[in-house]
């Protein structure tokens, strides 16, 4: 004996795979959004010129300069350690950055080795691990890092940066 399918019956299962899609694909696009707020950084750092005497600083040494690219503000480092000039030794550092933005101030502590006394371009790299607890406004809470790779000849350096940020939210 056949049975017959009402109106009624052949609506629902009409709908019922329509709306599990539906709610699979919104579930799915929602849960991306919110997970991944990281981004690529990349850019420059200009400018860069070193302050002696710097009452921030333990070893009296800061410097300022101009980001643009991915991170575009004013820049304020204050060198937590700094080591003994040794000609024939790489040159390593310690510091806290904050670089001051339209979006917030971005903080991070970093690490760099350089040399500054054999090389005339005096070469360095830095790594920068933001500190999302001190940043502020859109920064705030933010996870990630900043590579950087420069030169110091003369009075003024410039350097290139790449990196990633993982903001709260967009």
């Amino acid at each position: 004996m056949k049975k017959r399918i009402t109106r009624r019956r052949a609506a629902w299962l009409a709908v019922v795979p329509v709306a599990a899609v539906l709610t699979f694909a919104l579930a799915s696009t929602s849960n991306a959004a919110s997970r991944d707020h990281s981004r690529p950084l990349h850019g420059q750092m200009r400018n860069i010129v070193q302050h002696f005497g710097c009452a921030q600083s333990p070893v009296g040494v800061c410097s300022t300069f101009e980001a643009n690219g991915a991170i575009q503000g004013d820049g304020f480092v204050v060198v937590d350690t700094f080591p003994l000039f040794d000609p024939k030794a790489l040159g390593f550092s310690e510091a806290h950055t904050v670089i001051t933005t339209a979006k917030g101030d971005l903080h991070c502590h970093e690490a760099a080795l350089f040399d500054l006394l054999v090389n005339d371009d005096h070469p360095f790299v830095d790594l920068c691990v933001i500190d999302g607890n001190d940043s502020t406004g859109d920064y705030f809470g933010a996870t990630g890092y900043i590579q950087e790779v420069g030169t110091f000849p003369g009075t003024v350096g410039s350097l290139d940066f790449y990196g990633k940020i993982t903001l709260l939210r967009d």
